[in-house]
This record gives structure tokens, C-alpha cells and sequence, in this order.
């Protein structure tokens, strides 16, 4: 405490001699109590030892336990009262102490509100309501309040201030401050107090001309900046429409710049929110005419959905006639397929029909039915494997089901032979109890005919093994593979199937170049392995699935449970 310029090392070392001498002055005044020890206390006395920090423990003095040492605070001297705690007491600086009086700071205030503990003086000074107290703080620092503004500490008093004083003082503030208005908003410090003074404008028109005046050119970056969006937030809901329609223009010739921001959709969506059905019809139109990149922004999709979210029931008409023929696309990917769901689940029995019959390749109007092409189940399989369209495919199952039954069975009729395409995966587990086939729930009556399906009514469309199907389901698009060996392939097989047999198949996943047979198993949209019981099938189709052939599925059971008769019917 004495000696501030010591360094840590020198302190400690003040602190050890301090302890050591503390422990001889002890050890001397209770050698006094201790019977017959005095000779060998002598001869070990501290002070003749290399380290004199706990002499009666280095060196064996025998103290009995029942003798304790003086208690009395008389004979300690003042070296033993030290401990750690002083130590840090003593070394903290002391408090400092204000006059009440303000009058003794004057000419002072400017610096005082730039420390810490002088800041908090003045802000208790200020809370204390007297209207002479602010008077005189406001006059010390009225022709430096921008420094303070953006300074750690005299925002602070900037804030009780621009509270506390009277309109003409905020005034007084706006028109000494309107040059650094947009640069002080975009800093940790300024942001604040320009809220308040935002706040607290009222109604006087000619400081809020000011205010807008300032800020209207930087409204793009500030509404990017960490705090400066803060800021047109706060013009948002404390100005009225007509002084703040500066911010929907802008925002209007700037959808995309503002909306795509991390920070500025934020923005976006709070003028939507504070809007009047005017302005909330001017960010709409920029929406609707931006819709198709905002949708696919990280940040874009959340304005386009908060958009949707207004329960106005034009808008998501209006969204999905702008994103005809994207759908597919959109469904497959992280943020726009948010877009469609939402689309989906309020945009009523119109938008759940165009965007189902656009996924089915028909036409928006009319009665026409899909046609079951292998192009378009490759589509639908995709969706419905995507780890994102299988949220797309269930929001059309369930809402078609609620809403518009006849789109409902038109899915359900294109869905139905592509199914085992999916069996195994997670999405099926989702899809399976919407599309009538677990015993819960149950098909529409009626649904239309699916031209090219050869499927026997009431027959389990599924073994219980994965990736296997019966006789029955076999389609007109399917590949039928008979993998025996030509002696009884030539026997007995299916109609319409080609013999490759079990090690020819094997053979050709591992050649580069297949032969032709082969290359009707790359090409198929889905191939059925047969043979005598079903187990070379899953064998085959198992190794295959090895080299990419996923389009492989097996006919349970083999040719086993079709006597000679259901053969030659076949």
C-alpha cells in the first residue's frame, strides 16, 4: 500500500517477510507457556534458520496441545492483523465523494459523465426530478452531445437527458445532432440513446422532417447493421403512417437487398406487422413480385411466409399463381419447401389443387386424369424420399384429404403403384398411414381409374419382408427378371419376363460395360427379381443394390405360390 511502485513479485515477497516475521513474534511469546522447552527453543529459534516461515513445524518443537497461545490482542503487534483479505481491502481504491451541491461542478460535467462512478453521480442527480438539476446538466454538455452519445459511459446521461428534459431541449438536441444521426445509430453506444430520443419526438412535426430527413438515404445500411436496424424498428411503431412511409418506400425499391439480410428481414417483417392495410399492400406487391428468389433465401422465406401468415386470403392465391411451375423445386429444398407448406395448409381448396395437380403434371383446370408414366413416379418417388419434399408430400395427402377429396384420390391413384419404391425408408412410415393402405385408415369410394395398374382389389400391396411384392402388383412399367438357370427358366416362367440368370447378373454389376439385357436393367424405372422360392432373388437384388442398382424390388415367395393354372392364366 505503501509502495505502489513495487511490482507483484516485490509485493509478495513484502507479504512473505511480513508472514515470517509475524510467526517469530508468535513463537517467542508462546515459547513463555510451554514447560521445559526453553533450552531447545533457543537453540531453534527462527531466526537462525534458512526459511523462517513455519519453524515449529520444520523443525519438530514439541508444542503441547493443551497449552494454546495468547489470545490477547494487546500482545499481537500490528504484523499479525494482516491477512489476504486486508491485503485486497487496502489495495482497493478508496470511495470517492461528491458534493451536493452541482454549482461546485460547473465546467466539470462534461468530463465527470465520462468516468464511471462521476456518470452514476449524475444520472442519481438527474432522477432526483428537479428541473433546475437538469437544466444545469444539459447546459455543461448541450454542445457536446454527440461525443456523449457514442461515449461508454455518457450515453448513459445522454438517455436520462433526452427523458427527462422538455420538448424544447429535445429539440434543441435533434438540431445539434441531425448530421451524425444515421452514423451514431449504427454504433454499440449511440443506438440507444437515438431510440430515446425517437421515442420521445411526440408529435412535433418539425423535428421528426429532422429525423427523416437524416436517416432516409442510409435506411439500407442501417437496416443490415447489428444496431443500426434497432433504429428504424423504432420508427416503425413510435412514428405515425405518415412519417414513417419514408421506410416502406424504401423498402419497396429495395425488397430484395433488405429482405435477403439477416438483420433486415427482421426489419421487414415489424413494417409488415405496424403497417396499415396501405403500406402492408405495398410490401406485399414487392414480395409477390420477388417471390421466386426470396422464397429460396435463407432469410427471404421468413418474409414471404410472415406474408402468408396475414390471413388475407388473396395472398397466397397470388404467391402460388407467381410460382407456377416451380413447385417441384421448391419442394426439395430447405427454405423455399417451408413456402409451399405454408402455401399449402392456408392457401384453401384452389392453391392445394393447382400445386397437387401441378406435381402430377395436369393441368390447373379441368377434369382431366393423371397418366401413370414412369417419368412422372420418378418424380414423386423423389419427393417423397427428399429428407424435405416428404414434409411437402404429407401437407398434400393431409389437406387434399380434408379439403378437396377428388385431388385427394387423384394422389392417392398415382401414388399407389410407386409405394414399395419407397418401402423401408423413413418417409414411408409417414406416408403409409395416409394413403389408405394400414387398416386405420381407409381410401375415398371411388377414386378415379389409374390407367396401366393391374392391381387385384383387397390384396396386400406388401410382404412383411422390406423390398418385396406379390404377383398381384405387378405393373406394365415393371421389368420382370427371372433369375433361375435357362434350363427352368425355359420350363416354366412369367410371360412377359427375360432370363439373367443368378451369376450372369452378378457378373454384369461389376463390368463396366453391361450387355444388353443389362443395360434394360439400368434403364428400367423399376425391375421385379423372380425365382423358384424367392431366395437367389434376394440375393441378387441385396449384391446389386452394392453397385447402385436401387430400382431392384423381389416377388415374394417366388413362383412357389402359383400352382400351374394362375401360371398359364398369367
Amino acid at each position: 500500500k505503501n509502495q505502489p511502485h513495487m511490482t507483484e513479485r516485490g509485493c509478495a515477497s513484502g507479504f512473505w517477510e511480513i508472514l515470517a516475521s509475524s510467526a517469530d513474534n508468535y513463537l517467542e511469546k508462546g515459547l513463555a507457556h510451554l514447560p521445559n522447552t526453553e533450552e531447545e527453543a533457543a537453540r531453534l529459534h527462527p531466526s537462525k534458520v534458512p526459511f523462517r516461515g513455519l519453524p515449529a513445524i520444520s523443525h519438530g518443537i514439541k508444542i503441547d496441545a493443551r497449552v494454546r497461545p495468547p489470545t490477547s490482542t494487546k500482545t499481537r503487534t500490528s504484523a499479525t492483523k494482516i491477512d489476504s483479505k486486508e491485503v485486497r481491502r487496502t489495495s482497493s481504491p478508496s470511495k470517492e465523494t461528491y458534493s451536493r451541491n452541482l454549482e461546485d461542478y460547473k465546467g466539470k460535467i462534461k468530463q465527470m459523465s465520462m468516468q464511471q462512478s462521476s456518470c452514476r453521480y449524475l444520472q442519481k442527480q438527474l432522477l432526483s426530478k428537479d428541473p433546475n438539476v437538469t437544466t444545469f446538466v444539459f447546459n455543461e454538455v448541450i454542445e457536446d452531445f454527440a461525443e456523449l452519445m457514442i461515449h461508454p459511459f455518457g450515453n448513459y446521461l445522454c438517455q436520462i437527458l433526452i427523458e427527462k428534459g422538455s420538448p424544447k431541449q429535445r429539440s434543441l438536441i435533434v438540431s445539434r445532432c441531425h448530421q451524425h444521426l444515421a452514423s451514431m445509430s449504427c454504433n454499440v453506444y449511440g443506438s440507444r440513446p437515438i431510440q430515446k430520443l425517437i421515442e420521445n419526438l411526440g408529435a412535433r412535426s418539425e423535428d421528426i422532417q429532422i429525423v427523416r430527413n437524416a436517416l432516409q438515404d442510409h435506411l439500407v445500411i442501417m437496416t443490415q447493421d447489428l444496431n443500426g436496424n434497432h433504429v428504424v424498428q423504432k420508427c416503425i411503431r413510435c412514428f405515425n403512417p405518415k412519417n414513417n412511409q419514408f421506410i416502406y418506400d424504401c423498402f419497396v425499391q429495395n425488397c430484395i437487398e433488405v429482405a435477403t439480410h439477416r438483420f433486415g428481414c427482421c426489419v421487414m417483417q415489424a413494417a409488415v406487422d405496424h403497417g396499415t392495410k396501405a403500406q402492408q399492400d405495398l410490401i406485399i406487391d414487392a414480395v409477390e413480385e420477388n417471390c421466386g428468389e426470396l422464397t429460396r433465401d435463407p432469410f427471404g422465406n421468413y418474409v414471404v411466409q410472415h406474408v402468408l401468415d396475414l390471413a388475407r386470403k388473396d395472398v397466397p392465391l397470388r404467391l402460388v399463381e407467381k410460382l407456377e411451375g416451380q413447385f417441384h423445386s421448391l419442394s426439395l429444398l430447405k427454405f423455399s419447401s417451408n413456402v409451399v407448406d405454408k402455401c399449402l395448409k392456408l392457401g384453401g381448396e384452389i392453391c392445394i389443387s393447382r400445386i397437387v395437380r401441378e406435381l402430377l403434371d395436369v393441368p390447373p383446370i379441368g377434369d382431366e386424369v393423371p397418366v401413370t408414366t414412369p417419368g412422372l413416379q420418378d418424380k414423386l418417388v423423389e419427393l417423397a424420399m427428399d429428407p424435405y419434399g416428404n414434409y411437402i408430400m404429407q401437407a398434400c395427402i393431409n389437406e387434399s384429404r380434408e379439403q378437396v377429396p377428388d385431388v385427394y384420390n387423384m394422389l392417392l391413384s398415382v401414388l399407389e403403384p410407386v409405394l414399395y419404391r419407397i418401402k423401408g425408408s423413413p418417409c414411408f412410415q409417414c406416408l403409409a398411414p395416409f394413403t389408405g393402405f394400414s387398416p386405420e385408415k381407409k381410401k375415398l369410394d371411388s377414386p378415379p381409374a389409374s390407367p396401366g395398374i393391374l392391381r387385384a382389389k383387397g390384396v396386400q400391396l406388401f410382404s412383411s419382408q422390406d423390398g418385396c411384392i406379390t404377383w398381384e402388383c405387378l405393373t406394365s412399367q415393371m421389368l420382370v427378371v427371372d433369375v433361375r438357370e435357362i434350363e427352368e427358366f425355359e420350363k416354366e416362367h412369367y410371360p412377359s419376363a427375360i432370363n439373367i440368370p443368378m451369376g450372369e447378373f452378378i457378373r454384369e454389376c461389376t463390368q463396366p460395360v453391361p450387355d444388353e439385357k443389362f443395360k434394360l436393367v439400368k434403364a428400367a424405372p423399376m425391375v421385379a427379381l423372380y425365382c423358384g422360392d424367392g431366395t437367389r432373388a434376394k440375393l441378387v437384388r441385396d449384391f446389386a443394390k452394392n453397385f447402385g442398382l436401387s430400382n431392384l424390388v423381389c416377388v415374394e415367395g417366388g413362383l412357389t405360390p402359383m400352382d400351374k393354372n394362375s401360371l398359364n392364366h398369367l
